[in-house]
């Protein structure tokens, strides 16, 4: 089916959306508009097929049931997604939500759909195989955790709570990784961690400073409520990355397979 071509439409320059834009960029081919009527131009041309169509949605809104059909119209076959900022978070229950739209919050899209895009776009257990209108239940139900039991390392799980400690463990070890649980930041991690998940607060940032300070190991923030300055607090605080509760299991190995990538890229550049 070949590689995979993005069109990403609307300000991709706001605060919580830049970020998924620069991952999209650096991992996939994508073109940038900035609306829908510019969409479309793009879109009649005669070598414009783009696989899917990514649309800045950071609140609720900024796009109609129009402009989906508009861009339906001129590209029936692209799937079309919405990459949502915090103000977003409700819409889904209150009803306005536009059908036939793959809707994902900002924090969660480059490892919900960043590994489906790269891989084979005929796989089972791919987006692309469900119908359009697929709600996201089903959505949750086809996505299954990618286990290639191959991983080898160490994973530091810090947190003060033993039955967190206990499920992310177990989740780690079915990935082939093999754990360690401190429930104080101050026991001091292993050196030869491979990365460490924080089960952390945004009020207990003086912890994360801590593990920064007592391992090179990137670190995965596991937080509540994600919000643009969140996310920021945690970075300058010794965060690699951030991830909202509740989470699935899937996103966090596309994290952990990161954290691992980098670390074999940095063993073999040294």
């Amino acid at each position: 089916m070949g590689r995979p071509r993005l069109l990403l439409i609307g300000d991709f320059r706001h605060a919580e959306l830049a970020p998924v834009a620069e991952i999209i960029k650096s991992r996939l081919p994508a073109d940038f508009v900035t609306g829908v009527p510019m969409a479309i131009e793009r879109l009649r041309r005669a070598d414009a097929f783009y696989t899917a169509l990514v649309l800045a949605w950071p609140r609720p809104g900024a796009g109609s049931a129009a402009d989906l059909a508009q861009l339906r119209q001129a590209a029936p076959l692209a799937r079309q997604f919405a990459v949502l900022g915090t103000w977003c978070e409700g819409e889904s229950r209150s009803g306005h939500a536009l059908p036939g739209l793959v809707r994902t919050y900002w924090h969660q899209w480059p490892a919900r759909w960043i590994p489906d895009l790269e891989a084979s776009l005929d796989s089972v257990t791919s987006i692309w195989t469900l119908p359009e209108l697929a709600s996201d239940e089903e959505r949750l139900l086809h996505a299954t955790p990618r286990l290639r039991q191959t991983h080898a390392g160490s994973i530091l799980i810090a947190s003060p709570s033993h039955e967190t400690a206990q499920w992310l463990g177990e989740t780690c070890r079915q990935a082939g990784y093999s754990t360690t649980w401190h429930s104080r930041v101050n026991n001091g991690p292993d050196a030869d961690a491979t990365a460490v998940i924080w089960d952390g607060h945004p009020e207990r940032l003086s912890e994360l400073s801590m593990l920064r300070e007592q391992t090179a190991a990137p670190i995965l923030a596991l937080l509540d409520f994600l919000r643009s300055d969140t996310v920021r607090e945690a970075t300058q605080a010794g965060a690699t990355a951030a991830m909202a509760r509740p989470l699935l299991l899937a996103d966090l190995y596309w994290h952990l397979e990161q954290f691992a990538s980098r670390d074999v890229s940095d063993k073999q550049a040294a």
